[in-house]
């Protein structure tokens, strides 16, 4: 998640392990969606440079965040809430090879109903109208 107050970012475009694992096992998707992550915590935003070095040097991320007491979440805002939404199942079919076609496009699905879960029940977890979801 992003801390950019009219950008909410999710890291999905290039996950596509865990649609191949459902298919493989013709388990159904439900895409679910946390609101409010992005405000328990405050996240240090280092420079470029930095972040370029553990991902070439370790192969992750920086990931530098706290909250209050440096470890605990924060209590939500007034008008704001935490909570869990959940959206409509994805079947799939079991399938032990899937297609690379295949697996896109019940990928494309699950983003989609993410999407959908975020757009309609931002307002109800203090999200701002003009908000976004990107997915990246």
């Amino acid at each position: 998640m992003c801390p950019v107050p009219l950008k909410t970012e999710l890291v999905l475009k290039k996950r596509l392990g865990f649609i191949k694992l459902a298919i493989n096992h013709g388990a159904d998707l439900v895409p679910t969606f946390v609101f409010g992550e992005k405000w328990l915590y405050n996240l240090w935003n280092p420079p470029k440079s930095v972040i370029n070095f553990f991902r070439k040097t370790l192969g992750i991320p920086v990931l530098v965040f706290w909250g209050k007491f440096w470890w605990m979440p924060r209590a939500p805002e007034k008008g704001k809430r935490y909570g869990l939404v959940y959206g409509k199942p994805i079947a799939t079919k079991l399938n032990p090879n899937p297609t690379e076609e295949e697996i896109r496009a019940i990928h494309t699905l699950y983003v989609a109903e993410i999407e959908r879960i975020f757009e309609q029940y931002k307002s109800e977890f203090g999200y701002e109208e003009d908000e976004t979801l990107v997915i990246v």
